[in-house]
Order: C-alpha cells, then sequence, then structure tokens
C-alpha cells in the first residue's frame, strides 16, 4: 500500500477500547525488584515481551503467581544476578533490570541484551549513568559483568533523552544511598507511568 486517500468532512463518533501499553508495563515489572513484598499488578496484558519479563525474574530466584487476571510478583528471595542468556538476549526491555539486581546482589553478569550489537541500540548510555552512581563494568565480547558493594546518589545528564536509560537509572537511584538528579530525561508517559508506580510503593522522586 503506498498511500490512504481521506475523504472527509463526516461526522466521527463511537468508542474505542484501549489496550494496556506494553512499554509502560515493562520498566515497572523491573521496578518490582526495588520494592519489598508483593506488587500487585491489575489486568495483566498477555504479550510475550511481558511474559519475558516474568521468567527472567522467576530465574533470578524471584517468584510470581496469577489470580483473576492478575499478576502478583515477590522478589524478596532474589538470590541471583546472573541472568539467563536466552532470555536476556530475547528483550531489549531486559536492561531496565541492571540497577535493580546490581543494588540487590551487588554483581551482576549478563550477554548484551536483545536488540543491542554495540555500536547498534548499545546500552552506553546505561552503562555510563551506572558508572556514576559507582557500578564497575567489564566488557568481553558480547558479555558483561558488573559490580558494586553500594550504589550512591549522582547527578547524570544524559546526552539526550533515553527512555529506558530514564527508566533503568530511576529505579536504579530509589536503591542508592543520598539524591540522584538526572537531567536531559526523556519526558514520555511511560516514564511517568513508571514514577507514579514507585512514588505508590514509597519512593521519593
Amino acid at each position: 500500500m503506498d498511500k490512504f486517500v481521506v475523504n472527509g468532512g463526516k461526522k466521527i463518533c463511537g468508542s474505542v477500547k484501549i489496550d494496556k501499553a506494553k512499554n509502560a508495563l515493562l520498566p515497572i515489572i523491573s521496578a518490582t525488584i526495588a520494592v519489598e513484598g508483593d506488587c500487585r499488578l491489575r489486568s495483566f496484558p498477555e504479550y510475550s515481551d511481558t511474559r519475558v519479563m516474568l521468567q527472567i525474574i522467576k530465574s533470578l530466584g524471584g517468584r510470581y503467581t496469577e489470580q483473576d487476571g492478575d499478576v502478583i510478583i515477590n522478589t524478596d528471595a532474589l538470590k541471583t544476578g546472573v541472568f539467563p542468556d536466552a532470555l536476556f538476549k530475547e528483550i531489549r526491555a531486559s536492561v531496565f533490570m541492571l540497577g535493580a539486581v546490581l543494588a540487590r546482589t551487588g554483581r551482576v553478569e549478563a550477554v548484551l541484551p536483545g536488540g543491542c550489537n554495540i555500536g547498534l541500540r548499545p546500552i552506553d548510555i546505561h552503562v555510563d549513568g551506572l558508572s556514576k552512581m559507582g557500578a564497575r563494568f567489564d566488557f568481553c565480547g558480547e558479555r558483561f559483568s558488573a559490580t558494586c558493594k553500594r550504589l550512591r546518589g549522582a547527578k547524570i545528564c544524559l546526552p539526550f533523552p533515553s527512555v529506558g536509560a530514564t527508566e533503568n537509572l530511576i529505579i536504579s537511584a530509589t536503591q542508592a544511598e543520598g539524591e540522584t538528579l538526572i537531567s536531559n530525561a526523556a519526558p514520555e508517559p511511560e516514564v511517568s507511568n513508571l514514577v507514579a508506580f514507585l512514588r505508590a510503593c514509597g519512593a521519593e522522586i
């Protein structure tokens, strides 16, 4: 199809049911790693990406249950920062978990996430931000590791308003000691949704 031809001038009316926003849900699933106790996500949508995120949490030692269309996530027993290669590579959103898992376990090991070939949608903004908060990264081919005794608050200016990096660093900042200021942050609605979730969990943002 090369073009759309629209003949206007007629009254438009009706109703449309808007589906859940996957891009808003993925960072919220990641943020549950930073929260103690149960997090109940209501009317959980059936997307392959959201299922992969749940499987990653389970592989790290967390758990989730389903009840009446809701998903209840609990990461209190999270015990490892070694991400499963196949799941981590499957979706790029897996990188949203880096800071939260690093804060919990002190070390993460993973392959580069889905859609990320260093130089093509790289994760350098995530790495730079977390490094300013005290993380130390080592890269070897497609694998990397990061260590940190404790994340610390920092002043971070993003080179451009990256949605994913903004979300990752906000989640990480809730686990860091002290205040974090993120400049040139992304203003998209999914960032606001993440902030609203974290505030509801007690974060000061």
